[in-house]
């Protein structure tokens, strides 16, 4: 499978709303280890906290790795957004036949767009320890706590529209690990 086919994972730095935006487009195959060391590149060695927002298959990708790397892989990572996570159907795609059943190692959203998809996406926070909302609730604002409150922010950033243009995209990437910028600068362009 292409790159170009993944999900994007968005990490999210500094003060939200304003935060800024980073796109990882996930090496996803049958082989585990492409996508698994391209989140080791680009989240292992963050000099600042940030909040993951992975979609559909990378959400997958993103807890898996969470769940089975060492924690000081995680310890930038104050929070995670995950968006209508795929289904197991979908996992092979991932290699993957199944993720852990332990929590995550932060605190973490996990958000379904339909009613079709609730049902497993509240299976998987139950499994994660993870809370649980639907994407109508956060577009309305519901309220939270403050960490609740930062990972619904985080999401309300990844689906506004762009602001930057891909060539600004990857300065900003570059600025923030090497290791990350040469895995874009690898890939199709940034949509």
């Amino acid at each position: 499978m292409s790159t170009g086919d993944a999900a994007l994972l968005i990490v999210t730095a500094g003060d939200l709303p304003q935060a800024d935006r980073h796109e990882l487009p996930l090496d996803v195959g049958e082989r585990t280890g492409k996508w698994a060391a391209q989140l080791d590149a680009a989240l292992i060695d963050l000099a600042q906290p940030v909040i993951v927002v992975a979609a559909e298959l990378a959400a997958i990708a993103f807890a898996h790795w969470a769940q089975l790397s060492p924690l000081r892989y995680s310890r930038q990572i104050a929070g995670a957004v995950l968006l209508d996570p795929a289904a197991p159907c979908e996992w092979p795609r991932l290699g993957l036949a199944s993720t852990p059943a332990t929590p995550l190692p932060f605190p973490s959203l996990l958000v379904a767009s339909g009613i079709g998809t609730a049902a497993h996406i509240l299976a998987l926070a139950a499994r994660w320890r993870s809370r649980f909302a639907t994407r109508d609730a956060i577009q309305n604002d519901i309220a939270g706590d403050s960490t609740e409150a930062s990972l619904r922010a985080a999401l309300r950033a990844f689906l506004a529209p762009r602001a930057s243009s891909a060539p600004t995209l990857r300065r900003s990437i570059a600025e923030l690990t090497p290791p990350l910028a040469s895995l874009l600068f690898k890939s199709p362009p940034i949509r």
